[in-house]
C-alpha cells in the first residue's frame, strides 16, 4: 500500500522516497557541475575569440613599424596564451612551429602565414591585417546569427521554467493533489516523464541554436 487508512503516505514509502531524492541529488550534482564548467569554458573561449582580432592588428602594426618578428611575437604570445617566448629561446624553435601547435585553428593559420614569412620573406604585416579583418567579419556574422536565434534560445530557457511554474500554480489551488505527485510511485513517474520530455525539448532547441551559430 502507498498510503495508510487516513490517506497519508506510510513510513516505508516516505523512507523510499527520501532515498530516491537523495540519490537523484547525488547523481545530478556532478552533472550540473560539469555543465556549468563547460558553459564557463565556452564563455571564456567566446571572449578570447572576440579579442583576438585586436591582438592581431597590434601585431601587424608592430611588424609594419619595422619591429622584427622576434621582438613582436613575445608580447603577442602572452596575450593569446599557450605560446612561450622562453620555449622559443630555449629550444630554438621557429615561431611558426610554436604557432602550429596552438589548439586554436586561427592561431595555427597565423603559424602558416609566419612560416611563409620565415621561408619566403612575404609581407607578413598585410597578411596578418587581412586575417584580423576576416576574423572581425566572422565575429559580426556570429553576432547577427545570435540576434536572429535569440527567440529560439529564449524558448529553450522558457522550457526550464514552465513545468516548475505549473506545478507551483497547481500546488496553490490543489495542495493535496500536488502532494500525490511527490508521495506516490505513479506521481513520481509522471514527474520523471515530464523532466525527461522537458530536457529533451530544451536540448533540441539548444542544438538548433548552436548549429545556426
Amino acid at each position: 500500500m502507498i498510503t495508510d487508512i487516513n490517506g497519508k503516505p506510510t513510513t516505508e514509502v516516505i523512507s523510499v522516497l527520501e532515498a530516491l531524492w537523495a540519490l537523484s541529488g547525488a547523481w545530478l550534482a556532478p552533472i550540473i557541475w560539469q555543465v556549468w564548467r563547460r558553459h564557463k569554458a565556452r564563455q571564456n573561449q567566446v571572449q578570447w575569440e572576440a579579442r583576438l582580432p585586436a591582438h592581431l592588428n597590434r601585431l601587424a602594426a608592430q611588424m609594419a613599424s619595422g619591429s622584427p618578428l622576434d621582438s613582436a611575437m613575445p608580447e603577442f604570445s602572452k596575450t593569446v596564451g599557450y605560446l612561450s617566448a622562453q620555449v622559443h629561446s630555449a629550444t630554438g624553435a621557429r615561431w611558426s612551429q610554436l604557432l602550429a601547435q596552438h589548439p586554436h585553428e586561427d592561431i595555427r593559420l597565423l603559424g602558416r602565414l609566419v612560416s611563409l614569412y620565415e621561408t619566403q620573406g612575404s609581407d607578413l604585416s598585410s597578411a596578418i591585417q587581412a586575417l584580423a579583418q576576416r576574423l572581425n567579419q566572422r565575429q559580426r556574422a556570429i553576432s547577427l546569427a545570435r540576434i536572429a536565434m535569440a527567440p529560439v534560445m529564449g524558448q529553450a530557457r522558457l522550457l526550464l521554467i514552465v513545468m516548475p511554474a505549473l506545478v507551483g500554480m497547481v500546488g496553490l489551488f490543489e495542495p493535496q493533489a500536488t502532494l500525490l505527485l511527490f508521495t506516490t510511485y505513479s506521481g513520481l513517474a509522471v514527474i520523471l516523464g515530464c523532466v525527461v520530455l522537458n530536457a529533451t525539448m530544451w536540448a533540441v532547441f539548444r542544438n538548433i541554436a548552436r548549429r545556426a551559430l
